[in-house]
């Protein structure tokens, strides 16, 4: 629902069904919201021959009328009410109504109060796909942290939420929920060329070893201000809601960006160090005992000039020449 001027409620009209909640099948099975958001409930016209609407919220009667909306003269197909409650509590709304035939039907929804998260994920992966061998498919990964065991015997990985990982000279595409304003922020700098934007590209220059932290924070936009005054009035015109425990808190979040070594560099790391040791390894007998010896001679030299340096000068004859 959207809160107009003087508290008014109202369902959009213009691209209704893009605006619908929870419209997918989970949702259908419990659709989560958050505290102090005001919802607004609709029987659809088509649904021909539905008359005598009425509507339960957790068991209590509730109705509609034009002091909170101008949509409630609508045959009680329409309804408006807060969610009042702390997070993990339920809120069940039941339709009720007779059909064409005079018979009684009833549809319900189940609400499910959670708390407004914020959260940073990837553009390129945003299902957060994991796997021991996902940064070499991917820009960008959750850091795989090993795998747990179902009840069922399969496997599942586990997926740190708060470290992803990438590789030098990708772009990373970062993407925010939510249609609030955003301040983007990289290892403690805000960068004001993403300020307010849902998607952000961040070009990994960076070296593998290194990490970026990026941080992200909303804050409401100008026209958000007059939204929100206007939902905490009509939260108390209606509900008697008081004003102070209506008010939005500002959200953060953050993840650590890892670079690591992509397999290309990581196998001509290995590559170096197995010649290196492999050189030393192989060399012929003379070689080594001639290295061996050539390093006992300046270890010899490097002594006895410290000796000579420590050793005051009066220890030694001193001759005069005539």
């Amino acid at each position: 629902a959207i809160a107009k001027d003087g508290g008014m409620l109202e369902i959009p009209t213009f691209n209704r069904s893009s605006q619908e909640l929870c419209s997918d099948e989970q949702g259908k099975i419990a659709c989560y919201v958050t505290k102090n958001q005001i919802l607004g409930l609709e029987v659809p016209s088509g649904a021909n021959g539905i008359t005598n609407v009425s509507w339960k919220v957790n068991g209590i009667e509730m109705a509609c009328n034009t002091s909170i909306s101008s949509q409630c003269s609508d045959g009680g197909r329409i309804l408006f009410f807060p969610i009042i409650g702390n997070v993990g509590e339920a809120v069940d709304v039941v339709a009720t109504a007779l059909n064409d035939k005079k018979e009684s039907v009833e549809v319900s929804r189940h609400f499910v109060i959670g708390s407004a998260q914020l959260q940073i994920v990837s553009a390129d992966n945003p299902s957060s796909y994991c796997s021991i061998d996902c940064i070499n498919a991917l820009n960008a990964c959750p850091k795989y942290l090993g795998h747990y065991n179902s009840l069922d015997g399969s496997k599942s990985p586990d997926c740190s939420l708060k470290v992803w990982q990438t590789t030098e000279g990708k772009t990373v595409t970062l993407s925010a929920p939510g249609q609030s304003g955003f301040d983007w922020s990289i290892d403690g700098q805000i960068i004001a060329e993403y300020q307010n934007q849902n998607q952000i590209q961040i070009l990994i220059d960076k070296t593998a070893g290194e990490s970026y932290n990026i941080g992200l924070t909303t804050h409401l936009l100008p026209g958000g201000r007059s939204q929100l005054n206007n939902t905490r009035l009509a939260l108390y015109k209606n509900w008697k809601v008081a004003p102070e425990e209506a008010t939005e808190e500002n959200q953060a979040t953050d993840i650590q960006l890892d670079v690591v070594a992509s397999s290309g560099q990581a196998i001509a790391k290995a590559k170096t160090g197995i010649f290196g040791a492999s050189l030393i390894t192989h060399l012929p007998e003379q070689l080594m005992f001639l290295l061996k010896i050539s390093l006992t001679s300046v270890l010899m030299f490097l002594v006895t000039g410290l000796i000579f340096a420590i050793i005051p000068e009066t220890l030694f004859k001193k001759e005069e020449l005539n």
